[in-house]
């Protein structure tokens, strides 16, 4: 078994690996700080965009439902998560 000084040796970055200039362009997230404040100012907006980008079978009728101590998200929608992880690539 490993030493502990060892697995921690493996834990710390001494070198940094940024990404060519191509693929940080081509990155969905661009503005990480602007898309956590959308995401907390205008909550229900921000998860119907992210949410648009998936198929849905049926689309939601609230997005998000809280009654203490459960909560639901996309209520009342329905969606296959492998079409839209798999299928829809396929001719792409």
């Amino acid at each position: 078994m490993p030493e502990t000084s060892h697995l921690e040796s493996l834990s710390h970055v001494e070198e940094m690996i940024t990404p060519p200039a191509a693929l940080r362009q081509a990155a969905a997230l661009q503005r990480l700080e602007q898309t956590q404040q959308q995401s907390i100012e205008h909550s229900d907006a921000f998860w119907a965009r992210v949410a648009g980008e998936l198929d849905w079978y049926r689309p939601w009728d609230q997005i998000f439902e809280w009654h203490y101590p459960r909560f639901r998200w996309f209520v009342g929608a329905q969606c296959n998560i492998t079409a839209n992880a798999l299928d829809r690539h396929v001719n792409s």
